[in-house]
């Protein structure tokens, strides 16, 4: 099955004080980390941002937010709408050490279901997921009622939950969903890659 690929590339980075997607780590940015490690899974790749013109050189599809500033559901929404194929892998352009493996793990799961999320009800990690195209409606529906959280419309679609301790029997969980939200965590990411 052919799947594409979305990275959210619309957060501020208040909390990193830099730009997160362009953030160095070990001499490559953190969204060209995040795109090569999904590349090899997927046969299209649209970075959601309001500023393309900063992807140029990435050989990537780019896509602008349908309400700016707005948050990552509309990242969501943005990315499924632009995407060719039925199903996309979702991912944040701060999450610098995703592997292949992770993704082709979600997306064997997706039979009967319209997502595939690692997690449950208390710890989930929608940002690095698994979504059918066919969302768009049950994500709109939500957006025209003023919400904004990224899950506000798993309530009208097939969710399959993938929870943490199935999942650590495949990848390291630790480090395939750790992202860099803050300097420290960058400067964690750069010990974790140098353990590596």
């Amino acid at each position: 099955m052919q799947i594409s690929g979305i990275v959210l590339a619309g957060g501020k980075g208040t909390r990193l004080r830099a730009d997160k997607a362009w953030a160095d780590l070990g001499g490559k940015p953190l969204v060209l980390r995040v795109i090569e490690a999904i590349r090899p899974v997927v046969n299209e790749i649209v970075v959601v941002t309001n500023e393309p013109e900063k992807y140029a050189k990435l050989d990537v599809r780019t896509v602008r937010d349908t309400i700016p500033g707005e948050g990552p559901l509309i990242g969501l929404q943005s990315g499924l709408k632009a995407v060719r194929n039925p199903w996309a892998f979702v991912a944040t352009c701060d999450m610098p050490f995703l592997t292949p493996d992770f993704v082709y793990f979600l997306l064997r799961q997706t039979t009967r279901f319209d997502a595939v999320v690692p997690g449950d009800l208390k710890t989930r990690y929608p940002l690095s997921a698994m979504y059918a195209k066919a969302c768009v409606p049950a994500i709109e529906h939500e957006i025209g009622r003023g919400r904004r959280e990224v899950v506000s419309f798993f309530e009208n679609v097939r969710v399959r939950w993938i929870p943490i301790n199935v999942l650590k029997k495949v990848v390291d969980v630790d480090r395939v969903l750790f992202d860099v939200d803050t300097p420290e965590d960058l400067e964690k990411a750069k010990g974790m890659l140098k353990s590596s």
